[in-house]
């Protein structure tokens, strides 16, 4: 960037702009350099509006200049500090922010030991358009502390409290109260990651998650505290889910089968038959202790017919899949990550597959990924590559993470929708459907969502035939 501020006087204003707008350091000299440029002229200063300090090295204390570039910078809207040592970006340094950067509205913090929890939330009392903050091993915050800050900053969109470390050598800061904070006071929340976060309960987990009607991301990895089922209900909960990540948990089988099930209480609709099928059983059976041993034969035979009936069904029906208008899994999930959970079975695997594989036929998603890496050897190489000969719905089992930093601009700024009449298609034919095209009198929005309007239809003279 400073290469480029020697021309900087043949450029035009607008230019000029630009070129001082997102302000990056991965060196210590650059700072002192930038900061004499600036008091030459303090208008470069103002055109900051992103802040960055990433992979520095340099002395034990910064705490003049950062304070002096933290002044320079009053319009900053992101602040983003990672890579760079421990003590810097501390107390003083926040408590400069706030009195020169109100207008912050994102704030990203890695690996910082010299934060306390008392000069953040003073600070936060100073950023009202605050919608964007990320913890990420920030040791100086506990769970009290948490508690009073999240009654500040009630407009937060994107929450992320990160462990990087399964078990970080400090006291993990994170708690029931925690939850219970959010819970009550930041409800529209969009995003929300707990990684790695040991103290939290099941009962404060559901009554968190329980208000957040809003959320689109929910990430809750390395917290195999939580039951299954706590798990499974969190997820039916927030029914605007579109990612979800819950690898490295107690996720399983037990689950699955609430997520694929037709309403709560109950597993699969596989189970719910057999159910009945043992009801009408001991019915039956009661009916051949009054009948007499003509009626006993009659019933023996009806039974078997049912039996053989209902084993076709069940044949028919496979690995277990069911309707989707019967699965109480969020329809508009396009992300799923279960990687590294030892309890979910090719047999679970295959029956939430076969839910997305269903939505994708209906067209409701285009694209579904599932990402499954560490789960073997209980998902089998071979079943699993039956399920990914749709091309729709990915697979992945090595290599690739999830991570929610890929996702951000979907989550925060969706592409508007867009209104297309769909092409008039035989109803009959049956490349039209298996194309996906939409039936006729219906349009398609940019999110697969159709809204059914009625045809028109013109009425010819009296006498003659209409159009």
């Amino acid at each position: 960037m400073l290469k480029f501020a020697f021309v900087e006087k043949s450029w035009s204003q607008p230019a000029i702009k630009l070129l001082y707008k997102h302000v990056k350091f991965i060196k210590y000299d650059r700072i002192g350099m930038y900061l004499d440029k600036v008091k030459k002229d303090p208008l470069l200063g103002n055109y900051a509006r992103t802040l960055t300090l990433w992979g520095l090295s340099g002395p034990f204390n910064t705490e003049t200049d950062l304070c002096s570039l933290v002044a320079a910078c009053p319009n900053v809207e992101t602040f983003f500090a990672g890579k760079c040592p421990p003590n810097w970006v501390n107390d003083a340094v926040i408590n400069s922010m706030s009195l020169h950067m109100q207008d912050l509205k994102k704030i990203v913090l890695h690996h910082r030991k010299r934060l306390f929890g008392r000069s953040f939330i003073h600070a936060a009392r100073r950023w009202p358009n605050l919608t964007h903050l990320e913890l990420i091993d920030v040791q100086g915050i506990d769970e009290h502390q948490h508690t009073e800050l999240f009654k500040i900053l009630r407009n937060l969109k994107v929450l992320r409290i990160v462990r990087k470390q399964i078990n970080p050598p400090f006291r993990d800061r994170v708690a029931d109260g925690t939850l219970r904070s959010i819970g009550e006071h930041i409800q529209n929340l969009k995003i929300l990651e707990f990684n790695n976060c040991f103290r939290i309960s099941n009962p404060a987990i559901l009554k968190c998650y329980g208000n957040l009607n809003s959320l689109e991301c929910l990430v809750l990895a390395g917290c195999r505290q939580i039951a299954g089922n706590v798990l499974a209900d969190v997820i039916m909960d927030c029914g605007n889910l579109r990612y979800v990540n819950v690898s490295r948990s107690s996720f399983n089988d037990e689950a699955i089968n609430m997520l694929v099930a037709s309403k709560r209480g109950t597993t699969t609709n596989m189970e719910n038959k057999e159910n009945l099928e043992n009801k009408e059983n001991q019915e039956n059976g009661e009916d051949k202790e009054n009948r007499g041993t003509n009626g006993s034969k009659e019933n023996k035979k009806g039974k078997g017919g049912k039996k053989n009936k209902k084993g076709k069904e069940n044949k028919k029906e496979g690995d277990g899949e069911v309707p989707e208008a019967k699965s109480l899994l969020p329809k508009r999930i396009i992300i799923f990550a279960i990687s590294d959970c030892p309890n979910v079975t090719i047999n679970g695997f295959v029956k939430l597959a076969n839910v997305f594989l269903h939505r994708i036929k209906e067209g409701l998603v285009d694209d579904v990924t599932i990402y499954a890496q560490k789960n073997r050897p209980n998902l089998q190489r071979t079943r699993i590559k039956k399920l990914s000969t749709n091309t729709h719905l990915k697979i992945i089992c090595e290599h690739e993470t999830f991570t929610v930093e890929n996702f951000y601009e979907n989550i925060l700024y969706p592409p508007p929708a867009t209104v297309t009449k769909s092409p008039i298609v035989d109803e009959s034919s049956s490349s039209a459907s298996s194309s996906g095209i939409a039936p006729n009198g219906v349009l398609k929005t940019g999110f697969r969502e159709y809204i059914v309007v009625e045809k028109s239809v013109e009425k010819g003279e009296k006498g003659g035939k209409g159009k």
